[in-house]
């Protein structure tokens, strides 16, 4: 079984940064930077300031038993009961249901998976 920072270490090693920095560019994806006087407003991250934010999500979510966050763009889900902890892009995601019906079982989403060979 491997360790949370195995597990860390090899998602920061297979997925694709440069990918997500790629979509992040073409799209005019911004983060907010900086409070006060350090303020630098809204920019592109570069694909280190992406690794770091995805890393240090990876790392809070190892923290906890069962955990999702969302910032970014980003994606950690992490259930240490099943053993796995999972980062991804999100591009576009979308659902829809009647209140009454709740959730559906299975809802329309758009996911960028970096890992795999996508085009830009």
């Amino acid at each position: 079984m491997k360790t949370d920072q195995e597990k860390i270490n090899s998602i920061m090693e297979r997925f694709n940064f440069a990918k997500v920095h790629d979509v992040m560019v073409e799209t005019d994806w911004r983060w907010a930077w900086g409070m006060g006087q350090l303020n630098e407003g809204l920019r592109v991250p570069t694909i280190e300031e992406i690794r770091f934010h995805a890393r240090r999500m990876l790392v809070e979510a190892c923290e906890e038993n069962q955990y999702q966050m969302e910032c970014g763009g980003f994606r950690v889900v992490r259930d240490r009961k099943e053993g796995f902890i999972e980062l991804s892009f999100v591009a576009a995601e979308c659902s829809e249901w009647d209140e009454e019906d709740g959730p559906p079982s299975k809802a329309h989403k758009t996911f960028f998976n970096p890992i795999e060979d996508l085009e830009v």
